[in-house]
């Protein structure tokens, strides 16, 4: 089955609508991106929707891990070196980015973990968003270490930040390892 085809924001801004009420919503829907120098939200010499620009894994009670998704060095060193964590922590990811263009809809950050034979897969919804100016910070929802000695170890993974019209907007690699308590 065909997707449909997207709303544009110029979809949006063009319509004549007569009732204050669309306007108003309209307003609320689009942000900072309704009244903004469309140099700012629609850049010619940028195509991207959506540009990543931090990944952060914030452990309670720890140490934050900070990663620039738009530096080769930093996506290398979290590729090759990653994190640590301890059985038990609970923990959180935080992603920055921007959105230009269009709406995004259902953005989403997707990890497919292995270690040896094992593999764990999760999804992370991030929301729908309008084009913006300012970036975007969203912490996803937390998640538990697991513990006992067949889950330490050191696992790769590769995450996906991808929207529901299946436009994957940043695929990178990780690893972190898991450490006795």
């Amino acid at each position: 089955m065909a997707q449909p085809k997207p709303a544009t924001v110029d979809d949006f801004l063009k319509r004549e609508d007569e009732d204050e009420s669309v306007r108003k919503w309209k307003e609320s829907l689009l942000g900072d991106a309704a009244n903004a120098d469309p140099a700012l939200t629609h850049p010619k010499d940028d195509p991207r929707f959506v540009i990543p620009k931090e990944f952060k894994v914030v452990v309670q009670g720890g140490q934050t891990h900070t990663y620039n998704l738009e530096d080769k060095n930093s996506l290398n060193d979290l590729k090759k070196n990653g994190y640590k964590l301890t059985e038990g922590q609970t923990f959180h990811y935080e992603v920055t980015f921007l959105v230009h263009h269009d709406l995004v809809l259902g953005l989403k950050l997707k990890t497919k973990s292995k270690k040896m034979m094992a593999k764990q897969e999760a999804s992370f919804d991030i929301g729908s968003y309008p084009p913006t100016i300012a970036p975007i910070t969203k912490s996803l929802e937390e998640c538990e270490v697991p513990t006992g000695m067949m889950t330490r170890g050191e696992y790769k993974t590769v995450n996906t930040i991808e929207d529901d019209m299946g436009r994957t907007h940043l695929k990178f690699e990780s690893k972190f390892q898991i450490v006795k308590a």
